[in-house]
């Protein structure tokens, strides 16, 4: 049996709300109705997509893989009403740009100006984000391209990564700060001092932060 889109935007529609009573007022059917829906659905594709419980529905591994194609399908039909709009407007694109949080403070919005000055009629924004949240919209389709930090991307196939620039890492510290007299300082004396006595200051959700932690954590031995 093929799969059905209605289907797959109903398992959505039950994976976003926990419930098959607020999916089925999202999606304007009885209850009833998604019930059959969500069977016919586990029918075609052999297994159950749902786990249901007194405390609601949740997804099956089987049922993340099907709700993860129903928004790759719902943001390909979001984006060609999109396209066709902007195209009777005479407009190309749009383009989405994911960002990181140091990509976002210069280098994007000089490359997005010059873009715009090269070609003016192109529909461009731009999204801030994590890596990993930034990674996963790239991967869906809300995003057509991320500019970050190299190595974001190293665990997916399916994504090309290619070296834009190169800049240095700079290290702001309190003077008293045990290192700050050096003139030179290895990383892994940066991760044992410094960070270890101050790392309520980095946001570990963020690129580089984020790897610094991780890297911290392998050589320190030390959580958040």
């Amino acid at each position: 049996m093929a799969l059905d889109q209605k289907r797959l935007a109903d398992l959505l529609a039950v994976a976003r709300s926990g419930s098959f009573g607020r999916a089925a007022t999202a999606r304007s059917l009885s209850q009833p109705a998604l019930s059959t829906s969500i069977a016919l659905l586990e029918k075609a594709v052999g297994g159950s997509v749902l786990i249901c419980s007194r405390s609601g529905a949740k997804l099956t591994a089987l049922g993340e893989i099907l709700a993860q194609h129903a928004r790759s399908l719902e943001l390909l039909l979001m984006r060609a009403e999109t396209e066709a709009r902007l195209s009777r407007m005479d407009i190309d694109g749009p383009l989405t740009v994911g960002v990181s949080p140091v990509a976002a403070a210069r280098l994007a919005p000089m490359a997005i100006v010059r873009m715009k000055k090269e070609t003016p009629r192109i529909c461009v924004s731009m999204i801030e984000g994590s890596d990993d949240d930034l990674i996963e919209g790239l991967r869906l389709g809300e995003i057509d391209l991320v500019v970050g930090p190299i190595g974001s991307a190293r665990f997916y196939p399916d994504i090309e990564e290619k070296l834009l620039s190169q800049g240095p890492l700079t290290i702001i510290m309190r003077p008293d700060n045990p290192v700050a007299c050096r003139s030179s300082v290895a990383f892994h004396d940066l991760v044992a001092v410094s960070l270890e006595r101050y790392q309520s200051v980095f946001d570990a959700s963020f690129a580089p932060s984020a790897r610094v932690f991780s890297f911290a954590q392998a050589i320190c031995g030390w959580t958040r």
